[in-house]
């Protein structure tokens, strides 16, 4: 951590207030990302496109808040990965979060499905906290209303209805969250590497969290050695997740790396040679390549029932280039400190890198939501805005937000 990255400064609000203050936020965002979920699953025209479990048809609100990767999270947390009718599709999706969703599901008494939901919310609510306090914790003479507006844009941003169906993004950002929120607050190293054991179990591009273990570890050792003894053990330590999951696949199935070849499941491209792949992804073919109408990635061969304005598949590129450009910013401002930067380009550049060429980037813009040093510079830029600029810009990402919603819940073909 170098000086002018300096963390801990004094937070001004007491804690009290904002836990109260973040709550109404996302109380607020909430109503109108599920007033978008409740106005597509009943009245908007039902999509063409069948999910992996389903056909095409109109399906409840609670339905609703499951549909694509939503069904397999409910399935993997009612039966397990053995139960699943197909089940080398389904160990690509990681254990963390439906071991939740069944946890609450079991105390709470509710159905699997709405035990997922309810631990979304609950997690973005811890997360607007985080985030919040965060702010306030590194500001480094900011503008005083940036954790505000940090909070804001992670609650209305137009992929945000994502945190709150069950998909894993709103668990992924809080553990993040709270492994940064633990370097600031000089945690113990150990109970870091620990927090972001469980985002590599969460997700496999958790292991981009591994240079917040790397800060940790270093602001505790100012010798060389010190370091790199902290560091031979922390390291491993962090990514439990991801090494007792492998192990867990291993015995179940023969083969620990079963999450990995699992994604062949939505692979769009035939195999090319490793060189050629590297090149397609230098010369950023993956982007440019969803709008070539005459190629394999062309969006409208995914997505042929919407215009480009509400397509995810159109959009991915575009979400993913404008995180890219918001971290690169953040890091020219000294909005954010070395190992924020790291974090942010390797949960945006691993999932590109593994998969954008033969995904087609499909899922690449929600990966791109998820990470969290976005916020930290949006916020500083929506504060620097005249008040009406930024409270408009935040009212067309939150109606987007509720369009994407409305079509995610008619299940139009946004994953």
């Amino acid at each position: 951590m170098t000086g002018s990255d300096r963390l801990g400064e004094a937070n001004p609000r007491p804690k009290a207030a904002t836990a109260l203050v973040s709550s109404g936020y996302v109380y607020l965002t909430s109503m109108v990302a599920v007033g978008g979920i409740f106005f597509g699953s009943e009245w908007l025209a039902t999509s063409p496109h069948a999910d992996e479990f389903d056909r095409p048809g109109r399906v409840g609100f609670e339905e609703a808040c499951e549909n694509w990767d939503g069904k397999w999270y409910v399935r993997i947390a009612q039966h397990g990965y053995e139960g699943t009718e197909r089940p080398t599709a389904a160990v690509a999706f990681f254990p963390a979060y439906p071991l939740v969703g069944r946890a609450v599901a079991s105390v709470s008494g509710l159905s699997h499905r709405v035990g997922l939901v309810l631990a979304s919310h609950l997690f973005l609510l811890g997360s607007a906290f985080l985030l919040m306090d965060y702010v306030r914790l590194r500001r480094m003479g900011a503008p005083p209303d940036v954790a505000d507006y940090a909070a804001l844009a992670l609650l209305l941003t137009p992929l945000s209805f994502f945190f709150r169906v069950a998909y894993t993004e709103s668990m992924f950002m809080f553990v993040g969250l709270l492994a940064a929120y633990g370097v600031v607050r000089r945690w113990p190293v150990l109970v870091i590497a620990i927090i972001v054991g469980v985002a590599t179990a969460t997700r496999p591009v958790g292991v981009a969290l591994l240079p917040l273990v790397v800060a940790a570890v270093c602001r505790r050792n100012s010798s060389w050695v010190g370091r790199a003894v902290g560091l031979s053990w922390a390291v491993p330590l962090s990514c439990w997740g991801l090494i007792a999951y492998a192990a867990y696949l291993g015995v179940a199935f023969g083969d620990p790396l079963a999450f990995s070849s699992a994604q062949d499941h939505w692979r769009y491209r035939t195999e090319i040679p490793f060189g050629q792949k590297i090149l397609a992804i230098v010369t950023f073919e993956p982007l440019w390549s969803v709008y070539d109408p005459s190629g394999p990635a062309y969006w409208g061969r995914f997505d042929w029932s919407l215009v480009p304005p509400f397509s995810l598949m159109a959009a991915n590129p575009v979400y993913f280039v404008a995180a890219v450009g918001l971290v690169a910013v953040g890091r020219w401002q000294r909005w954010l400190s070395v190992e924020e930067f790291a974090v942010a380009l390797g949960l945006l550049l691993i999932p590109y890198a593994s998969r954008g060429y033969y995904s087609c980037m499909l899922g690449q813009g929600r990966y791109a939501m998820a990470v969290f040093p976005v916020y930290l510079v949006l916020g500083q830029i929506l504060a620097r805005l005249p008040p009406p600029v930024a409270a408009a810009s935040l009212t067309l990402s939150g109606t987007m937000m509720a369009v994407n919603a409305a079509l995610f819940a008619s299940r139009y073909f946004l994953i």
